[in-house]
């Protein structure tokens, strides 16, 4: 796990990331100090790279695949570089996330381990085979049409050769499930998206490249998941671009762990909204029964009264879905009055502010984690960087695992 925050306004953007990362074998986490997750990407244009969730992409580390990434690019000329790939003149935040993942694609399709997605499927058919042990084909069955309801229409894919090499893999599940050949067509892409899924929850890594487009005096950031390569082709999702312009004057953005932030940002803990929300829907639904047990007691009123009132109970049940809307629009409300509030001091802070805040905001997180029953998943020395328009990419707090006075030629490299 990790913390990592953004923000900026019209003359800089400031990144934060801890050092933390949690490394879990079976059931046991443990967790170390001293992860690089805060890149330099490019000088100029200037522009910085954050990573979050899973360190490693197809079993190699992300921080190795950025440093092979910056040395190709260093030896181009970035403009002619741009130009030649994707017919546009003008380095931007958009183009360098385009052509550092058609990079990744290309690198571990050479590089790595072919076996690390047969890996993953391998897991995740152990664990539908178990559940199938548990609880009979025809209940998992039903599980998995129920289970991709809601996931199909983001992790479905249009390629139908994805899963080309993994045949052997669905025909056994065919097999375990009782699957006639009639349900073959029905179940296949059940089952992708089954995989696709399991795949992504367990081994996505989130990519931020934010900074200065060439020709643009403000700056902008895109954010996506990645997630593998299937069939020498990258997978990925939740593609984000946000720009600053004379309309949107701040931003600041999470990521990763992002329920600290989110209660400094709208004023109340995620968490305790729920729980609100709950109380107050089932205080809702009793409160008419409540009231009709009580007045069922009194002699004075006859049969026909409390048929009335129990059939305009019954009446006001059904508006029980629009108060608890109301509640929650209320509440959104609020927060977004106490968030635009920050965005608002965040558009006029000098750019020095900007990283004391994401800086902060990292300890906070840390801290809370600290206090908390919870395994310490935010923690050690905190990277911070601005990055302006003038002076390009300035580190303002970096970590090293070496003593730089003995490491000169580091420095000079």
């Amino acid at each position: 796990m990790t913390a990592e925050i953004l923000i900026m306004n019209k003359s800089a953007v400031a990144l934060a990331a801890d050092s933390m990362v949690t490394v879990t074998k079976g059931e046991k986490e443990k967790t170390y100090e001293g992860v690089n997750k805060l890149f330099m990407l490019s000088n100029d244009p200037p522009m910085g790279i954050m990573t979050y969730a899973n360190a490693n992409f197809m079993g190699i580390p992300m921080e190795t695949l950025i440093k092979q990434y910056k040395k190709k690019i260093s030896k181009c000329d970035i403009i002619s570089f741009f130009k030649k790939t994707f017919n546009d003149d003008n380095p931007s935040v958009k183009l360098y996330m385009q052509s550092f993942l058609n990079f990744l694609e290309k690198y571990c399709n050479e590089k790595s381990d072919e076996s690390i997605i047969e890996y993953y499927m391998t897991n995740s058919f152990n664990a539908l085979k178990k559940l199938v042990e548990e609880n009979g084909e025809k209940a998992v069955k039903l599980f998995l049409k129920v289970y991709v309801k809601d996931l199909e229409e983001i992790y479905s894919t249009s390629e139908s050769d994805d899963f080309e090499k993994f045949d052997y893999i669905f025909n056994d599940l065919f097999n375990i499930l009782k699957i006639s050949n009639d349900e073959k067509e029905e179940y296949f892409p059940i089952l992708k998206v089954y995989f696709l899924y399991r795949i992504f929850t367990n081994n996505r890594t989130g990519i931020v490249i934010a900074g200065f487009d060439e020709q643009n005096p403000f700056p902008s950031y895109c954010s996506k998941y990645i997630f593998g390569i299937i069939n020498k082709k990258l997978k990925s999702l939740n593609f984000k671009h946000k720009k600053i312009n004379n309309f949107n004057l701040s931003e600041i953005e999470p990521f990763a762990p992002t329920d600290v932030v989110e209660t400094y940002l709208s004023g109340m803990n995620p968490h305790i909204t729920e729980k609100i929300n709950e109380y107050v829907d089932e205080a809702i639904r009793k409160y008419p029964d409540s009231i009709y047990n009580i007045l069922k007691v009194n002699d004075k009123i006859d049969e026909n009264a409390l048929t009335i009132i129990k059939e305009s109970f019954n009446q006001l049940n059904d508006h029980n879905d629009d108060l608890i809307e109301n509640l929650n629009d209320t509440i959104k409300d609020a927060g977004k009055e106490s968030f635009e509030s920050v965005k608002s001091a965040i558009s006029v802070m000098p750019k020095e502010e900007l990283g004391n805040m994401c800086e902060s905001l990292i300890h906070i997180t840390s801290l809370k984690r600290k206090v908390s029953a919870e395994i310490e998943t935010v923690g050690g020395d905190i990277d911070v960087a601005l990055i302006t328009k003038g002076d390009g990419f300035v580190w303002i707090k970096r970590k090293h695992y070496f003593d730089p006075k003995l490491n000169h030629h580091f420095f000079d490299r």
